[in-house]
């Protein structure tokens, strides 16, 4: 599913973007995010495309109308001069490479959390970030911090709830649902 909605490349591309403090028209190695009319048409969004933005869009291309353009896209892999630039920025010496390097550890963790009950969930099936790499160790290092916090890994659970309409995860569960218990939890007198 991930692989079929390019959502690898969109989220490298978005990523990159948000560390290097770019928005969504000057993207690092000429990625662009835009409503299309056409595959790789650019077009302006209409008022009730963006009003329904926050209902039906995920926040990452390709979401309804809107699309990753690819200014370096060209045969015979359109996708490989620009995945080549994203992991040039990763593993490159150039002032580009380095400001997003410092921008990523910038956003390390310590586990510290204000002394406040949390409730951390996250899908097991979660295909995009992964739990063992991701809501695992932070709740074990929260947690050797002195947290109070509670870590609950579900299964049938993904990333996407706006993505369960798709033959490929039927049978997996929405993860809102398990959000708003937790929350109410929290919120509940004691």
């Amino acid at each position: 599913m991930n692989v079929t909605l390019d959502l690898w490349r969109t989220v490298a591309a978005s990523y990159a973007s948000a560390y290097l403090r770019r928005g969504p028209a000057a993207m690092p190695c000429g990625y662009r995010v835009a409503v299309l009319a056409a595959p790789g048409v650019p077009r302006p969004a209409t008022p009730s495309e963006r009003a329904l933005w926050w209902a039906n869009a995920n926040g990452l291309a390709p979401s309804g109308e809107i699309g990753l353009l690819d200014a370096q896209a060209a045969p015979p892999d359109p996708f490989l001069p620009g995945l080549l630039c994203l992991r040039e920025l990763a593993t490159g010496g150039g002032q580009e490479a380095r400001a997003l390097r410092e921008a990523v550890a910038a956003t390390r963790v310590s586990g510290r959390l204000p002394p406040v009950p949390v409730i951390l969930i996250h899908g097991r099936e979660d295909a995009l970030i992964p739990a063992a790499l991701s809501s695992r160790p932070y709740a074990e290092l929260a947690r050797a911090s002195g947290a109070r916090l509670e870590y609950r890994e579900l299964p049938e659970v993904q990333h996407f709830d706006a993505f369960l309409g798709h033959p490929e995860l039927a049978g997996f569960r929405p993860l809102l649902p398990e959000l708003e218990r937790a929350l109410d939890e929290l919120l509940a007198p004691r």
